[in-house]
C-alpha cells in the first residue's frame, strides 16, 4: 500500500484543474484553479477563513473540491472501499434568485467540474472503477450553503457559497495502491 485516498483525491482534482482551467476563466475571468481542500467542515471554515485574511489567498479559494472528513474504509483481501463525501463549491452572490443560480454558478461551473472529476476518477491508476455504477453516490444541489451545517440552509463559511454536496460516494481501490 503506498497511497492515502486523500493523496489520491488531490491529486485527480490537481489534472481537473489543468484540464478546465481555460474553460473555467471563459467563465470568471479571477478563477485561478480547481483548489482542493480536506478536513472537518469546522477545519475547512477555518481554512478559508485563513485565506479570506490574507489578500493575496482571496482568489485561491473558489471553486473547490473538498473531502469532508471522516472517510470511512472497507477492507477486503483484494479491495478496499473507501466511503467519501465531497463538495464541490463556488462563491456566489447572495441575492441570486434559484434561477440565476442555476445557470451562473451550478450549469456554467458546478456540473462541469463534477463531470470532469468523476471522468478523472474513472480514469485514475488509484481508482479501481469498472463502470459507473462503481461510483454510486447522492449528490445534493445546495445553494448558500456550507460543508458545516449540512442539512441545513444556514452558511457558516466566510462567504455565500452554492455547491454540489456528493455523499456515500464509494470507491474501490487495488489493496495495493491505497493506505
Amino acid at each position: 500500500m503506498n497511497a492515502f485516498i486523500q493523496d489520491a483525491i488531490r491529486e485527480t482534482v490537481a489534472e481537473v484543474s489543468t484540464a478546465m482551467l481555460t474553460s473555467l476563466q471563459a467563465v470568471d475571468p479571477n478563477i485561478t484553479a480547481v483548489h482542493y481542500i480536506q478536513g472537518s467542515g469546522q477545519e475547512i471554515d477555518s481554512i478559508l477563513a485563513n485565506k479570506d485574511r490574507v489578500s493575496s489567498q482571496t482568489y485561491k479559494k473558489y471553486p473547490c473540491v473538498m473531502l469532508v472528513e471522516d472517510v470511512g474504509y472497507d477492507v477486503g483481501r483484494f479491495f478496499t472501499e473507501a466511503n467519501l463525501r465531497l463538495a464541490i463549491a463556488v462563491h456566489t452572490q447572495y441575492d441570486y434568485s434559484s434561477e440565476k443560480r442555476d445557470t451562473v454558478t451550478m450549469r456554467a461551473i458546478l456540473w462541469p467540474i463534477y463531470n470532469a472529476l468523476f471522468a478523472a476518477i474513472a480514469q485514475s491508476k488509484y481508482f479501481n472503477v469498472m463502470n459507473d455504477g462503481e461510483m454510486s453516490h447522492t449528490v445534493y444541489e445546495r445553494k448558500l450553503w456550507s460543508p458545516q451545517v449540512g442539512e441545513k440552509k444556514e452558511n457558516t463559511l466566510t462567504s455565500w457559497v452554492d455547491a454540489l454536496d456528493i455523499t456515500n460516494l464509494k470507491l474501490k481501490f487495488n489493496n495495493h495502491k491505497i493506505c
